[in-house]
This record gives structure tokens, sequence and C-alpha cells, in this order.
């Protein structure tokens, strides 16, 4: 009869060389997220959001829809459906400081008019 052999990690004497023979962390799956994305995602929406809300009561009859098709990364855009294009904020970079930097009040009132 063979003799037992040890796990790796009891014959290695280091703790560095052990932690190397640890298992990793599990790669992340795609609908799992850190809190930085949430975080960024969050700003998106509330904006996108406040538009809806101050469009539809500053313009009787008009119909905001958001993301009718699948959102882009780090775009922000507000365009008349077929048609114009009020505001294009696209590839932005984080943090996404050309999207803070806005005044919405004023982007709804020159969407108003």
């Amino acid at each position: 009869m063979a003799p037992r052999t040890p796990a790796p990690w009891l014959a290695l004497g280091t703790w560095q060389e052990r932690k190397e023979h640890e298992p990793r962390e599990r790669p992340r799956k795609e609908h799992e997220h850190s809190a930085g994305e949430l975080g960024c995602r969050r700003q998106f929406k509330i904006r996108a959001v406040k538009v809806k809300e101050d469009l539809e009561s500053f313009v009787p009859g008009v119909s905001v829809v958001i993301n009718p098709e699948k959102p882009r990364r780090g775009c922000l855009e507000i365009r008349e459906e077929g048609g114009e294009v009020f505001i294009s904020l696209l590839n932005m970079p984080r943090p996404f400081t050309a999207m803070k930097k806005l005044d919405m009040d004023e982007v709804i009132k020159e969407i108003a008019k």
C-alpha cells in the first residue's frame, strides 16, 4: 500500500506560498455588479426620471420613453422620437463629469420651448 501524500498546502512552508495555492476569488457573473457600477447607473436613472417627470408636467400631452432599447454604457441622450436630438453625451468616461455639470432644469426648459 502506497503512503498517503499530504495535501499540497501542508507541504509548503511560508504563508505566501500557501496563499498561492488557495482558490482564487470567483469571477463575477453578468448579473452581479459592484457598488460603484450601481451608483453610476443610479445617476443616469435619476436624471432620466427627472427629465421625464418635468417634461410631462411642462408640455401637456407629451409622451416620454426611457430606454426603449437596451441602454448604452456611458451615454445620456435626449431626443425626439425619430427626430431632433436635444442633448447627446456619448461614450463619457467615468466619473461622468459632463453629465454632472449639466443643469438639468435649464436643459428641460430649452426642450420644452
